[in-house]
């Protein structure tokens, strides 16, 4: 009878332990080898899972970037981090990704430290980017400007990004040259092309109620010639 009870017990061990190992290895599959750059544990990503996450795609995203050296893996995982409210690790990836020549994420390194304060350090990344065609980096690098009172480098920057299409960009140069050179002609047409963007606070009051104009001009003269 005890020899009876011991191998039933042998038995079901042997069953508890060959489940608890199937699972094991499910999870193993499921959340990918982990590379050793943040250090995170299987409850980190747990709770990724938790908040919506996919974890196989952030997984994913990580292998890539920093094992496989997709440039765009950096990127879409920085923005996945940035999600999570974990800057630093954004901030990490999106470094990668830069130095692996993506242009997007130049662009959020960038970015990060404009919100960091951090102008220096912004417009070393942010400048390239500009240079690039890139609309956003070149308005930001254009503020950048503006606070450091270094305007002709500014005026620059604000004009590209404008005609590149950032609505914000055209108005704050209309603003600095209407407050600082006078120049009202320059100034009321960038308004009115930041208008025609789609910035309705740089719009005449007239364009504002007449819904039908702004919705068939697109061309700024076209406009200025109508409500001058």
């Amino acid at each position: 009878m005890i020899k009876y009870i011991l191998f039933l017990s042998i038995v079901f061990s042997t069953m508890t332990f060959a489940r608890q190992a199937r699972v094991d290895s499910h999870e193993t599959d499921l959340w990918f080898d982990r590379i050793d750059v943040f250090g995170k544990d299987k409850a980190a990503l747990k709770t990724e899972k938790i908040k919506g996450h996919h974890p196989t795609r952030l997984e994913r995203y990580k292998v890539m970037c920093f094992k496989d050296r997709n440039a765009k893996a950096c990127n879409e995982y920085g923005y996945f981090k940035k999600s999570l409210k974990e800057n630093e690790k954004a901030r990490v990836a999106w470094e990668y990704g830069c130095y692996l020549r993506n242009q997007k994420s130049c662009f959020n390194l960038g970015h990060y430290y404009f919100r960091a304060k951090r102008p220096e350090t912004s417009i070393r990344y942010l400048k390239p980017v500009c240079d690039e065609g890139h609309a956003k980096g070149c308005f930001y690098l254009g503020v950048l400007y503006q606070r450091k009172h270094e305007f002709k480098p500014m005026q620059v920057r604000y004009k590209r990004s404008c005609d590149l299409g950032v609505a914000r960009a055209c108005y704050n140069l209309a603003s600095w040259l209407r407050t600082n050179h006078g120049e009202v002609q320059k100034a009321h047409e960038l308004e009115l092309q930041a208008c025609v963007l789609g910035l309705k606070k740089s719009c005449p009051e007239r364009v504002i109620h007449h819904r039908d104009t702004r919705r068939h001009v697109r061309d700024v003269h076209v406009l200025y010639d109508l409500y001058q």
